[in-house]
């Protein structure tokens, strides 16, 4: 692991061999995701595990929100959001920009 890689890793709940994370980030729960092997993630990433929306937090605390499998690469400035579930497969190959999430929302009339 190089650099910023080395420093972030252990917060994670898994991060595999030779992945990397780029300088600037923001990570949300970076306990509740877990990488693969060689998934890189470009500078400007923001992963955000939704943790307020996990229902009974308590008994679902190992359950993970976000999973990255390996190989898969993310071009950077984008955003990776899950208050579910989000599962991204193996060697994906995610342009810069991109915005992926799930919701937990919902809509009711008010009449």
């Amino acid at each position: 692991m190089r650099g910023t890689s080395a420093l972030v890793a252990p917060s994670f709940y898994e991060f595999g061999k030779r992945s990397v994370v780029e300088s600037p980030f923001r990570l949300v729960n970076q306990h509740r995701i877990a990488g693969g092997n060689g998934v890189f993630l470009g500078p400007g990433m923001w992963l955000n595990a939704v943790e307020d929306a996990v229902e009974d937090a308590a008994e679902d605390s190992d359950r993970l929100l976000i999973t990255i499998g390996d190989g898969s690469q993310f071009s950077g400035y984008g955003v990776l959001s899950a208050a579910t579930s989000v599962h991204v497969g193996q060697s994906v190959l995610v342009a810069p920009g991109c915005y992926i999430a799930d919701h937990r929302h919902a809509f009711s009339r008010a009449d």
